[in-house]
């Protein structure tokens, strides 16, 4: 049965609308990463990100929230941040990248989180702790968790909201505290490749 002809024009509206929407997110991504060293297919960035991380490099499929919070991607000096495919981040999140970090495919960032791979100064009788993250495929970092420097997440771990994070997260295993301690191993169905994507 044909759908009216004022149904038919909405469904017109609204595909033109999604098509305009998903072209300035598109167009912003590429004036936000113009310095990027490289950049891949369909990024999108949806608000007003703060970006002044050195060198970048992103995969295909990026998608970068920065509305109610301001995003921000910063570091400085020799400070490198990699993302490959498929990578979400949501508002507020800060990323910092003074040596390195590293997120494979298809790592979910969620609101507010922090991650930096350096304290930026000394504390107290310690040495300044800086050191590369490493953020493995298909991991998944809840709300307002942090990453702490030098610290490797495994592929498909999840990091429970509010955990701070300052050592490695093996594979497949759900951290959560402060500091975040092993709660369980994570059992995913055959063919699952994310923590936090439906497939």
């Amino acid at each position: 049965m044909p759908l009216p002809n004022r149904m038919q024009w909405r469904i017109r509206q609204v595909r033109k609308r999604l098509r305009w929407q998903s072209v300035k997110a598109e167009s912003k991504a590429r004036w936000y990463f113009r310095h990027a060293s490289s950049i891949g297919k369909m990024p999108y960035v949806v608000g007003n990100p703060i970006v002044t991380t050195p060198k970048i490099s992103i995969g295909d499929e990026f998608l970068l929230w920065s509305t109610y919070r301001q995003t921000c991607l910063g570091g400085e000096g020799d400070g490198e941040l990699i993302m490959g495919d498929r990578i979400f981040i949501n508002t507020g999140a800060v990323i910092l990248a003074y040596d390195r970090i590293t997120f494979e495919d298809d790592v979910g960032i969620a609101s507010e989180v922090f991650i930096s791979d350096s304290d930026n100064h000394p504390l107290a009788d310690r040495e300044m702790n800086q050191g590369p993250i490493h953020i493995g495929e298909g991991a998944w970092v809840a709300t307002r968790a942090m990453i702490m420097p030098g610290v490797t997440i495994g592929a498909r771990a999840v990091i429970a909201a509010g955990s701070v994070v300052t050592k490695d997260v093996p594979a497949e295993t759900l951290v959560a505290g402060v500091p975040a301690r092993p709660i369980r191993k994570i059992e995913y169905p055959p063919g699952k490749r994310t923590a936090w994507k439906p497939t």
